[in-house]
C-alpha cells in the first residue's frame, strides 16, 4: 500500500512537471500573435555615423592684399551668392601706384607715336638731300670729264683740271655722307622704337600687376552658401605672406556626406553600394536612406577600438535638414532574401539553452504548446524557421498576465 502511494505521488509530480513544460498556466494570457509565413528577411549591421561636409563644401576665403580691412559686409549665418562682395581692404596706395603707371605708360606711347610720325618726314627730307647731292656729283663729274678732255687736247690748264677733280670728289663724299646719314637715321629710329616698345611693355606689365593687386583688395565669395565664420573685423591690419589671411568661411549646406564607423570585426561584411538606413536624434521617427560609396582603407582608432570609415552620400534635400558633426544611428543592409517560413523575432525565445516558440492550440482558451525550433537567417524583425513549424501555424509573440478571460487571445500590440 505504501509503495502504491509513493508511485502515485511520483506520477502526480511527473504530470505536473510535464504540464509546466508543455503548457502555460492559465494566468499567462496571449497578448500578441503571429502566423508562420513567407517573408523577406532583412539582415542589418548596426553602426554609428557622423555627418561631415564633403570636400569643397566649406571654403575659407582669404585676402592676398596687405593693408587695413576697410569693410566686412557679412556676418555669421548670412546667405551669400557666388561673386558677391564680402570684404574690402584699403586700396589708396595701390590706386596711386596705378595712376603713376598709367601716366608713364601714356607718356611712352606718345613718344612712340611721335617717333613714328616724325621719322618718315625726316627720311623723306634726307632722301631729298641725298638726291640733290647725287645730282651735284653727277654735274661736277661731267665738268671734270670735260676739263680732262680739254686738258688732253691742250685747251685747258692743269689748275682748272685739278679744281674740277677736287669739286667732283668733294661732291662724291657729300653724297656718300648723306647716304650714310640716312642709314644712321633709320638704325637710330629702329633702336628708339624698340626701346620705347620695351618700355611700354614693361609699364603695361607693371600696370597689370598693380591692377591685379587692386583686385585683391576686394574679396568676393567664389561659391554660394552660408557664412559659417568671420575671422576678422573692420579696422584690423592684414599682413599677407607665405600664408593667405583667412577672413570669411562659406559653407555649402547641401554638400554633406556621412562617415559610418564600422568595427574591424564587421568590416568584412560591408561592401560598396550597400543600402543604408539611418536616423538622427533631431528628427525622431524619421528614417533616411543612402548607399555606401566607398570604404576607406585607412583605419581610425577610438577608445582602443579599430574602425574603418564607410562613406555614405546624402542627397541635397536631406542634407539641408542636417548640420555637420550630427551623430547618426545607422543600419547597413548586408543581406535581404525571401524565406518560406518566418515569424517575428520576438516569438522565438531562449529557454533552458534552446530556442523555442509557443504554438497556439486554442486561441480562445489561451492553450499553447512549447515547441523547440531551429532558426536560420535572422533579420531585424523576422527570423527564418528551418524546423519545428509549418506555414500557417500561429504562435505567441507576447504573453500578458492578469487579463480578464474575455480578452484572452485578443492581441493588444504587435512587437516587431
Amino acid at each position: 500500500m505504501k509503495k502504491i502511494i509513493i508511485i502515485g505521488l511520483i506520477l502526480f509530480f511527473v504530470i505536473v512537471i510535464l504540464g509546466l513544460i508543455f503548457r502555460r498556466p492559465p494566468s499567462q494570457q496571449i497578448a500578441a500573435t503571429d502566423t508562420v509565413r513567407s517573408a523577406d528577411i532583412v539582415v542589418t549591421l548596426r553602426q554609428t555615423g557622423v555627418i561631415k561636409p564633403q570636400v569643397g563644401a566649406m571654403i575659407a576665403i582669404g585676402a592676398r592684399a596687405t593693408g587695413t580691412l576697410e569693410e566686412v559686409r557679412v556676418k555669421v549665418g548670412d546667405r551669400v551668392e557666388a561673386g558677391q562682395l564680402v570684404a574690402r581692404v584699403d586700396a589708396r596706395a595701390i590706386r596711386q601706384s596705378i595712376r603713376q603707371a598709367r601716366n608713364s605708360l601714356a607718356k611712352a606711347r606718345v613718344e612712340l607715336e611721335k617717333a613714328q610720325i616724325i621719322h618718315p618726314v625726316e627720311v623723306s627730307m634726307q632722301e631729298n638731300t641725298i638726291n640733290a647731292a647725287k645730282s651735284n656729283y653727277d654735274y661736277l663729274k661731267d665738268v671734270y670729264e670735260r676739263e680732262k678732255s680739254l686738258f688732253e687736247s691742250g685747251f685747258s690748264r692743269q689748275e682748272a683740271l685739278d679744281k674740277a677733280k677736287h669739286d667732283m670728289l668733294s661732291s662724291k663724299l657729300e653724297h656718300e655722307s648723306q647716304r650714310l646719314r640716312l642709314e644712321y637715321m633709320k638704325a637710330e629710329y629702329l633702336t628708339s622704337v624698340a626701346s620705347l616698345e620695351a618700355e611700354i611693355s614693361r609699364l603695361s606689365s607693371v600696370l597689370e600687376e598693380q591692377e591685379i593687386q587692386l583686385s585683391y583688395t576686394e574679396i568676393y565669395s567664389p561659391i554660394s552658401g552660408i557664412v559659417s565664420a568671420v575671422n576678422s573685423v573692420e579696422g584690423e591690419t592684414i599682413v599677407t605672406g607665405l600664408e593667405v589671411a583667412k577672413l570669411v568661411t562659406v559653407f555649402r549646406p547641401e554638400l554633406l556626406e556621412m562617415f559610418v564607423y564600422v568595427d574591424e570585426s564587421d568590416v568584412g561584411k560591408v561592401e560598396d553600394g550597400m543600402r543604408v538606413l539611418y536616423t538622427v536624434d533631431t528628427y525622431p521617427g524619421r528614417e533616411f536612406y543612402g548607399n555606401i560609396s566607398r570604404i576607406n582603407l585607412q583605419s581610425e582608432t577610438k577608445d582602443g577600438i579599430v574602425y574603418y570609415v564607410a562613406i555614405v552620400g546624402i542627397n541635397k534635400s536631406d542634407a539641408l535638414l542636417f548640420r555637420p558633426e550630427m551623430t547618426t544611428s545607422v543600419r547597413i543592409i548586408t543581406n535581404e532574401v525571401q524565406v518560406a517560413n518566418s515569424v517575428y523575432a520576438a516569438a522565438v525565445k531562449w529557454e533552458n539553452g534552446s530556442q523555442v516558440v509557443y504554438k497556439i492550440l486554442d486561441k480562445q482558451r489561451g492553450s499553447t504548446q512549447r515547441i523547440p525550433v531551429r532558426v536560420g537567417l535572422r533579420g531585424e524583425q523576422r527570423v527564418e524557421i528551418l524546423e519545428g513549424l509549418r506555414a500557417g501555424d500561429e504562435v505567441v509573440v507576447r504573453f500578458v498576465t492578469g487579463v480578464p478571460l474575455e480578452n484572452v487571445g485578443q492581441p493588444r500590440s504587435r512587437v516587431l
